[in-house]
């Protein structure tokens, strides 16, 4: 655990995704995928509540309550990085704070979605950001987890392929993140803190090199990826790129 603190302080407390994710060339199946992504954990938000009061782990500059306005009540980020937090303009309905998942410094109880995009693996201790999440949650609430997925099926593949050529064939992540999970070990965990599991979206399943964007107009990619995700969840269940799980706090009278 000491081990994991330090990395997770060497890497999170002046996080830069201007000088990380942003500075790459990031492959156009990558970026519209996280679109998707982001556009579906937008509609579960619009799902869950009308009125929310949302509380955004790891939430950077905040911008994923854009398009959230209408139906968001309250939107919390908390974050570890100063660097995220500076200067991000909000309007009243926003409250950005520097802090982290496993301390989170808000009262329990108090609200109806606690969103982890893509941050849980780069948490010191999953299991207590889940726990925390658990206690701000109202009764019934959600909490809504977004992850890259380790049993992903390109992975698996990539990894023969770069073994049969003698190379280590490693994901990205096994080096870089402090954890990589697969969606029934995300379950696994919100099961243990009696969540039950209301949603579980494999999604994430159209990848291909850089060079096929140019060959390929950009109308086609979202009917692609759409298209590919209905085949390979079908076909392939927990086996796309990404995954959603979404557990829920159950009230007293469940």
């Amino acid at each position: 655990m000491n081990n994991v603190k330090e990395e997770w302080q060497r890497t999170q407390l002046h996080w830069d995704d201007k000088s990380t994710i942003q500075s790459h060339n990031v492959p156009k199946s990558v970026i519209l995928n996280w679109r998707k992504i982001n556009r579906t954990l937008q509609n579960i938000c619009r799902e869950k509540d009308k009125n929310l009061v949302m509380v955004d782990v790891g939430c950077g500059s905040g911008k994923f309550y854009q398009g959230l306005e209408q139906v968001t009540n309250l939107y919390v980020g908390i974050d570890p990085s100063d660097i995220m937090l500076f200067d991000v303009s909000m309007d009243q309905n926003q409250v950005l704070i520097r802090g982290t998942g496993e301390n989170l410094p808000l009262h329990s109880g108090i609200a109806n979605v606690v969103l982890l995009k893509s941050v849980l693996d780069q948490c010191y201790s999953p299991n207590q950001v889940i726990s925390e999440s658990k206690r701000v949650l109202k009764d019934n609430g959600w909490i809504i987890i977004s992850l890259s997925n380790r049993d992903s099926y390109y992975s698996f593949i990539r990894k023969i392929y770069n073994r049969l050529r003698g190379h280590k064939g490693e994901h990205v992540f096994e080096s870089s993140q402090l954890f990589y999970f697969n969606s029934s070990e995300v379950e696994d965990m919100l099961k243990k803190e009696n969540l039950k599991i209301v949603k579980s979206i494999s999604l994430g399943y159209f990848v291909f090199p850089h060079f096929i964007q140019w060959i390929i107009t950009g109308r086609i990619f979202p009917v692609l990826i759409n298209l590919a995700d209905r085949i390979g969840s079908a076909i392939l269940p927990k086996r796309g790129g990404a995954f959603i799980i979404v557990g829920q706090k159950l009230g007293a009278d469940s």
